[in-house]
């Protein structure tokens, strides 16, 4: 039986409301046995938490000064990439699921550093998106939500693993968007979509509050239209944070003085496409006018040879050890089976294959021989459109010594300017 409120009482709000709401479904929550009837009750729950929080950002006064805010010219907007990183970025605002049904509904309870860094800056999430599951994967077509494809051409993949990042970017729904790149997860979606992809050097950037997938090769990097500003947003973030030790936020001074040099490697030509080669031998042209002097280079065959099964091994072993913690306890969905049971269930088939792959190399790995330092393979790199081959963009990479991320970006915005790419073209 319900009482009849005496039209005196004061009327509740809609923050009200919706915390009673709260009230009602969490106390079920906690008696619930029933897995689906909790994966049902967690996404309500998730759902009414973040409709409070939006009634309570509305209801708050606007204090800030607008003389203060930065002035772009695209205004305050960013995105995320839903990557381990392109959704392994954690922000307390919304669920951070690396695009992985394991992680469903998980919900960090503070910001990454590069988050609060560029919340510091009034810089304002956009949202997030979604990327290959715990960014194993360069296609785009392994997120647990479903595949994406190439803005370009829809039979095309758009490359990964920060495959949504590189989509909203393409399709200028935001100037630039945050991923992360291990391998080439930021570089190849950029070069496939036709937008400038940054992998900056190892440690530069924090990766404090990005779920990792191995460590000693991860790096948080910037997806954008234009080079001017992936300069600026990497000016935000390249901060030392006390949470991620290797952060050195290194400032190096470009020297109008300093010899301009480009190397470029000899004979790659004859594994380019005609049309391609034709771009490539271009860019080279622009680099020449511009003062650049252009040297050959050789690269030892050994080197190119052990270059892909190399990173493969480490790769797959650090996912090996990272992805442990992914057990239902402190991580993932709660359900009372066999915890090899529910990783089968749950994560999907290019993460078990990694997963394989990793513990087969940790199983028979040789403990007599020492590896090199990461880092030292750590450079920075910038991925920059050149030209369109059958209506789809191709691009350049262009690399640096360790540390020398600004001269990176200076050669790129000036052969950006001279090449002259539009996207949309």
């Amino acid at each position: 039986m319900f009482g009849v409120c005496s039209d005196k009482r004061p009327k509740k709000s809609e923050v009200e409301i919706e915390k009673d709401k709260l009230n009602t479904l969490k106390p079920k929550l906690e008696k619930s046995s029933d897995s689906h009837e909790k994966e049902n009750l967690q996404s309500k729950i998730r759902e009414t938490e973040n409709h409070i929080r939006e009634l309570e950002n509305k209801d708050k006064p606007n204090n800030s000064n607008k003389s203060e805010q930065p002035k772009t010219e695209y205004g305050k907007l960013f995105l995320v990439g839903a990557v381990i990183l392109s959704a392994t970025i954690l922000i307390s605002e919304f669920a951070t699921t690396a695009s992985s049904k394991f992680l469903n509904y998980f919900q960090p309870s503070q910001d990454a550093f590069v988050i609060e860094l560029l919340e510091k800056k009034q810089r304002i999430l956009s949202g997030k998106t979604i990327l290959d599951e715990f960014a194993c994967g360069g296609t785009g077509l392994h997120a647990s939500t479903g595949p994406i494809f190439n803005p370009h051409n829809s039979a095309c993949i758009v490359g990964g693993s920060s495959s949504g990042s590189a989509w909203v970017v393409t399709e200028n729904l935001v100037p630039w968007a945050l991923g992360h790149d291990t391998g080439d997860s930021i570089r190849r979606p950029a070069s496939y979509c036709g937008i400038v992809g940054f992998k900056p050097s190892y440690g530069l950037i924090s990766r404090s509050g990005v779920i990792p997938m191995a460590s000693s090769l991860d790096t948080v990097g910037i997806l954008a239209q234009k080079t001017q500003d992936i300069k600026s947003v990497f000016a935000i973030i390249s901060q030392k944070d006390p949470h991620d030790l290797l952060t050195t936020a290194t400032k190096n001074k470009i020297l109008s003085h300093q010899k301009n040099k480009v190397a470029v490697v000899a004979g790659i030509e004859k594994y380019l496409p005609s049309e391609l080669s034709d771009l490539y031998h271009v860019s080279i042209k622009k680099l020449e006018k511009l003062g650049y002097t252009i040297e050959k280079i050789t690269i030892p065959k050994k080197i190119r040879e052990h270059l892909q099964i190399t990173y493969l091994i480490l790769c797959s072993s650090e996912l090996v050890s990272h992805l442990n913690s992914l057990q239902g306890i402190t991580y993932g969905i709660k359900e009372n089976i066999n915890v090899n049971h529910k990783r089968s269930k749950h994560l999907g088939e290019i993460v078990k294959q990694r997963l394989l792959i990793g513990a087969y190399f940790l199983e028979n790995q040789d403990t007599n021989n020492t590896a090199p330092p990461a880092a030292n393979f750590n450079h920075s790199f910038s991925g920059l459109p050149i030209g369109f081959i059958n209506d789809l963009p191709v691009s350049i990479n262009i690399n640096s010594n360790y540390g020398k991320d600004k001269r990176v970006l200076k050669i790129a915005e000036e052969l950006e300017k001279e090449i002259n790419f539009s996207p949309n073209e």
